[in-house]
């Protein structure tokens, strides 16, 4: 996983580069000490083969969108750049895949003003967006549209599309029908080299997820992505490329070792996930790969899928096979999570692996779960932020919410869980960043009974952290994800300290991100207590699938008045 691909660059000179820009990848930095911007990425680049690079940035595309970048290799480039942008000299031409089409060539002459994160036809107090749209080829009722931007802003082609009912395929912000990519591609674009004055154009080969979702409706089965080996790795680059800091997250200070690779739809890649482990014990990385398999396969697919994802460089492969509902099976049945590795090495029965410089222990041949639930990663980095003087973690499973409470100063954490095994690691993880075990207590209990006696003691914690599986059952009590959170979470206001918070989370996928929001509120109403505040907390990038909506988990941070 090279850090910059050099077949991306269409372009290069002395005084500027021309790049295609991947899908998911952002022109700009979002976070300046996460930069995974392709300005970034190229400055690596050029810095790795030995120049002293100066990347200048006169142009922009949202992360979703790929296409034709142009950079300024040098300071003296960017005055006649900047210029040629703001008097709109530069000819911009997109692809773009679309449902609803209607006509042939035409005009959009459209206002547009934001408004709650959009962008909106408006008659007053709106600014001036000029396309010319010209089908390209109509199949199945989508059309692929070429697009000329005379004038326009952030949206610009998205807004108007919408206006027209005939959203972007991919674009849920506009309503577009649901893909794992926004069909949207700055195609070519043509402007005057600064420095010799000639005419230049760069063009970005329309992606080919274009043509396949023009040719049919139906996204193919993971058996069918894995006999069209071509197509299944260029997809699996396309989605190292989606995760670049993740992958090469040796530049940041505190980095992170495992993150998830695949992901299943929001890759288009359904029926497959793929989660990249990183054993941080010894003195050289080794990278182990969990192949997540929703769909099952003929066994020589199988192997044929671990080759592949093996010529990736890992030291090993492991196969996990997810059962439609995990309570119908035995989750460390050899057949659902085969101790060996399907391909490469063993990975040791337990190491360490680090996520944003906190290690936590993983085993990759102990059943279904590898004691680090990666989708919560950056939930565990908004707890340990919030630094609260004292935490209550239910479900705790293997701590990990306590442990990045602990590495954060928190001095006095609770974690209960019925499972002594997972007690036993969540020990083991907080001893590592804990100055002293004192003040961190870990509790073998039923969680409700636990609650109860708690509330009876008057223990009150600044913050509660619920994240219970879907089903659970003891001798005591049966938890049955759905209505049964107004009362699990009336019991966690109870327990939280005025002006405290709780973090709540579930990964129940029949249950609507508006449905969980009202069990939140109806338990905080049965404690009486008031919400000053409560938040929809967002997956972490390289959970695509979830952020689309597909299995999504639903995680809110709620303050207490």
């Amino acid at each position: 996983m090279p850090s910059f691909d050099p077949s991306r660059i269409l372009f290069e000179d002395e005084w500027l580069i021309a790049v295609n820009k991947p899908v998911g990848v952002p022109a700009q930095a979002a976070r300046a000490e996460e930069d995974d911007s392709l300005s970034a990425r190229l400055h690596h680049y050029l810095n790795e083969n030995g120049e002293t690079p100066y990347i200048g940035t006169h142009q922009h595309l949202d992360r979703d969108t790929s296409g034709v970048l142009v950079f300024a290799k040098k300071k003296e480039a960017n005055r006649s750049l900047s210029e040629q942008w703001q008097q709109r000299k530069v000819v911009r031409h997109y692809r773009a895949l679309v449902r609803g089409w209607r006509g042939s060539k035409r005009r959009l002459h459209t206002s547009l003003r934001r408004e709650r994160g959009r962008m909106r036809p408006s008659q007053v107090g709106g600014r001036a967006a000029i396309s010319y749209v010209e089908p390209i080829e109509c199949r199945h009722g989508y059309a692929d549209l070429a697009i000329r931007v005379e004038t326009g802003h952030t949206h610009t082609i998205r807004a108007q599309l919408a206006a027209e009912e005939a959203p972007i395929v991919g674009d849920a912000l506009y309503e577009g029908e649901s893909a794992p990519r926004l069909m949207l591609h700055a195609h070519r674009l043509q402007l005057i080299h600064p420095l010799k004055k000639e005419t230049m154009h760069f063009e970005a080969p329309v992606p080919k997820a274009f043509s396949r979702k023009l040719r049919s409706d139906e996204t193919q089965s993971l058996a069918e992505e894995i006999v069209s080996e071509s197509v299944f790795l260029e997809k699996l680059h396309q989605a190292a490329e989606a995760r670049w800091f993740l992958i090469h997250s040796d530049l940041h200070p505190k980095p992170t070792s495992c993150f998830r690779w695949v992901d299943g739809w929001g890759d288009d890649l359904p029926g497959c996930a793929i989660d990249v482990y990183g054993d941080v014990n010894c003195d050289t990385r080794r990278d182990f790969a969990v192949i997540h398999l929703y769909d099952s396969l003929p066994g020589e697919l199988e192997q044929r899928l671990a080759e592949l994802v093996g010529t990736f460089g890992f030291e090993g492969l492991y196969f996990k096979r997810r059962p439609k509902k995990a309570s119908d099976v035995d989750t460390l049945d050899d057949a659902v999570a085969p101790a060996k590795p399907c391909f490469g090495t063993p990975a040791p029965e337990r190491f360490l692996v680090q996520e944003f410089g906190i290690p936590f222990e993983v085993s990759l041949s102990q059943g279904l779960s590898t004691g680090l639930f990666l989708d919560q990663r950056e939930n565990r980095r908004r707890v340990r932020a919030h630094r609260p003087e004292t935490l209550l973690n239910l479900f705790a499973y293997t701590g990990t919410f306590s442990t990045a409470a602990a590495a954060g100063g928190t001095s006095e954490t609770m974690s209960i869980d019925r499972s002594g095994r997972a007690l036993s690691v969540a020990r083991r993880n907080l001893q590592r960043v804990a100055e002293s075990m004192q003040g961190h207590s870990l509790v073998g209990d039923d969680v409700f009974a636990a609650l109860k006696r708690l509330n009876r003691r008057g223990q009150r914690f600044d913050l509660v952290v619920v994240d219970p599986p879907t089903y659970a059952t003891s001798r005591r009590t049966r938890w049955k994800s759905g209505s049964q959170w107004t009362d699990l979470s009336a019991a966690c206001f109870s327990v939280t300290a005025p002006g405290g918070s709780v973090f709540a989370s579930s990964n129940d996928r029949r249950m609507s991100e508006k449905q969980f929001r009202q069990f939140l509120y109806r338990g905080a109403r049965l404690s009486g207590r008031t919400l000053r505040q409560i938040k929809d907390l967002p997956l972490p990038q390289d959970f695509r699938a979830g952020q689309a909506g597909v299995g999504q988990l639903k995680a809110a941070w709620l303050e207490v008045e």
